[in-house]
């Protein structure tokens, strides 16, 4: 039987705890960054690519030009 209900540790006050900043660094292998960094560059290439082909190509109409055979 799953609980919807919130619990808090009322040793320390009666209520819920204090919001606190918590920082730590965290350390990323190198490997997987770059990978990342590369794929989301590709990706933003592959996005300006297909920006200027519909930029270039927005006054033709292939498909348009086949609809009206329903």
């Amino acid at each position: 039987m799953t609980s919807t209900r919130l619990l808090f540790d009322v040793s320390a006050g009666g209520g819920p705890p204090r919001d606190r900043r918590v920082s730590q660094l965290l350390a990323v292998n190198v490997v997987i960054y770059v990978i990342v960094c590369v794929l989301a560059a590709v990706g933003i290439v592959v996005t300006a690519i297909f920006l200027a082909v519909n930029i270039r190509f927005r006054h033709h109409r292939y498909l348009a030009d086949h609809t009206e055979l329903v």
